[in-house]
């Protein structure tokens, strides 16, 4: 069974870097001007887009002490007309979506998660790589105006990693098909190229 934690640490930051972004104007990405990318609109969006209701629980009233009377009160009204709080049906859904897991925190027959909560190495890999010096060499070629000159490599066996995701060890075990099978574990593939 997975334990839910909340790392508080991190919401904490969280907390005063959304407050220090909500005092300057949105900006929209330039590839979608809908979805904003820094400011107040980001933070509105992170604060919509919350997925579980301890963390948002925990990081509102924090976020709230961070700002000043005035960018309080327009959050407040902001906060009004974009978000309620969201649905305790919602909140259960997205927890079996994201954690495979329920509010009390018992997996969710049947069901794999979407947060990826390790990763197992299931081959290595032999690539070839820069070395230190010939990239210290380029650089320093590059500073006096030189061309780069040709870089030096060398092999290294890297592993091949496959992603585990929330509820997926329960699902293993129960024998469940819907569980991707994994990779023959202990094989070499050559990713080399020519240097």
């Amino acid at each position: 069974m997975m334990k839910r934690t909340i790392n508080t640490s991190t919401l904490d930051l969280a907390a005063r870097e959304w407050a220090a972004e909500f005092l300057r104007p949105t900006v929209f990405s330039t590839a979608d001007p809908d979805i904003p990318v820094s400011g107040r609109g980001l933070v509105m969006r992170n604060f919509y887009n919350a997925r579980f209701k301890d963390e948002f629980d925990y990081l509102l009233p924090k976020f709230r002490k961070q700002l000043g009377k005035d960018s309080l009160k327009e959050f407040n009204d902001l906060a009004e007309e974009m978000f309620e709080p969201r649905s305790e049906e919602t909140l259960k859904e997205l927890l079996e979506e994201w954690l495979a897991i329920t509010p009390e925190g018992k997996h969710v027959e049947g069901a794999v998660g979407r947060v990826e909560v390790g990763r197992r190495i299931v081959g290595t890999a032999l690539i070839n790589v820069e070395t230190p010096d010939s990239v210290k060499s380029r650089k320093a070629r590059i500073k006096r105006g030189l061309e780069q000159g040709k870089r030096i490599t060398h092999e290294k066996i890297v592993d091949h990693t496959w992603p585990v995701y929330a509820g997926e060890a329960e699902e293993r075990e129960s024998g469940n098909p819907v569980v991707d099978v994994l990779p023959d574990r202990g094989s070499m593939i050559d990713l080399r190229e020519e240097a």
